[in-house]
């Protein structure tokens, strides 16, 4: 502990130790302090560190000390004996001379692609030093993703989701050997398996004591509440509303559990178009091995049309066309509806905005 506090990453701003210091933070700011001033460092960090809202404290370091160059984000795999994915910073130690960055600073994100047996690495996005503190990653910042949140926030009743949310909680778990199920007399448990476009999923059904550990009170739902799944990268960003049938069941610590001023099914329906993907994709982040959707990239996600009637309308189709149909209709319906929805937006966007933006909207594959 003694030692953790001479490291500046270690510690919070009243000076108590952090929780969960990892070692890549250390080695980081090792490796800032052997550096002379005006001399670079290259090193390779988890990109969670990069990109993940609880790791900002470093990224802030990294600007505050270092010039930063280049930002190279690794594909997963890339390194034998592990999925997690990773990135490699380069960045100059500051001198007095440029101790605080120039207005015009900016930095070359780039990503790494496999071609054959080889890698190659391509400028994705530059991006304002000031703009670092919030991501570091290039899928963030790309002009594609950064021109299409744009341009949806201009569309007719578009909101960030935020602005229309009440109420969000992460639900609730235990591991290892507190972790029990019951057969009897208990509530159905949600995990993210079973949420789907096209409602919560009959099987697989588990089930747990409403007074257990497994359990807390904000993690119960109640019909009209919207369920995003916030991990895993087979099911990332996947979204419902919950029906009646459902109700007092209890989730997971794997989803997200919202509570909107806005139609509900619309948002379930919106995040499970392509255009919504899409936004998915650019605002998860690596932790580690996995994928995760964090609630302040959730929240800061544009849902266009949501506070205009069509929004209302697209949503009652919604949970009558594909969360009421039959077993075999429902995939069907879900797929008929997120295109026509995506043919709107491209549509519309095409309409307001400038040539660039449209760009943005073809590389996202609204125009298919």
């Amino acid at each position: 502990m003694d030692v953790l506090r001479d490291y500046e990453l270690a510690l919070l701003p009243d000076g108590s130790l952090r929780q969960g210091v990892a070692k890549e933070e250390l080695f980081l700011e090792r490796f800032v302090r052997l550096a002379k001033p005006g001399g670079w460092i290259v090193v390779v960090l988890p990109r969670g560190l990069l990109c993940n809202p609880r790791s900002r404290h470093v990224r802030e370091y990294v600007v505050r000390t270092c010039r930063i160059a280049k930002v190279l984000d690794l594909p997963a795999g890339v390194f034998d004996g592990t999925r997690a994915s990773a990135s490699v910073l380069f960045c100059q130690k500051r001198t007095e001379a440029n101790a605080t960055p120039p207005p015009n600073e900016t930095t070359s994100l780039l990503e790494a692609r496999r071609n054959g047996d080889r890698y190659y690495a391509r400028t994705v996005a530059r991006a304002e030093t000031g703009m670092l503190v919030r991501r570091m990653d290039s899928g963030y910042h790309s002009a594609d993703a950064a021109n299409l949140r744009a341009g949806l926030l201009r569309l007719p009743g578009a909101r960030c989701l935020g602005d229309v949310t009440n109420d969000i909680v992460q639900g609730y778990t235990k591991y290892g050997r507190r972790r029990r199920f019951v057969q009897k007399g208990g509530v159905r448990y949600l995990e993210s398996r079973v949420i789907s476009p096209v409602g919560i999923l009959e099987n697989p059904r588990r089930y747990v004591s409403p007074r257990g550990r497994m359990v807390r009170a904000s993690a119960f739902v109640q019909p009209a509440d919207l369920l995003v799944v916030r991990v895993g990268s087979a099911c990332l960003g996947r979204a419902t509303i919950v029906r009646p049938r459902d109700r007092g069941s209890a989730i997971n610590d794997c989803i997200w559990r919202l509570r909107v001023d806005a139609p509900a099914g619309f948002i379930a329906l919106f995040l499970s178009s392509k255009t919504g993907r899409s936004l998915v994709n650019a605002a998860a982040q690596q932790s580690g091995g996995a994928t995760t959707l964090s609630r302040e990239f959730l929240l800061e996600m544009p849902v266009p049309y949501v506070a205009s009637p069509m929004a209302v309308a697209y949503a009652e189709e919604y949970e009558r066309n594909v969360l009421g149909a039959g077993n075999t209709d429902k995939r069907a319906r879900l797929n008929e509806l997120t295109l026509r929805l995506d043919r709107q937006i491209a549509r519309d966007l095409r309409r307001q905005q400038p040539p660039c933006e449209a760009r943005g909207v073809e590389a996202a594959g609204l125009c298919q």
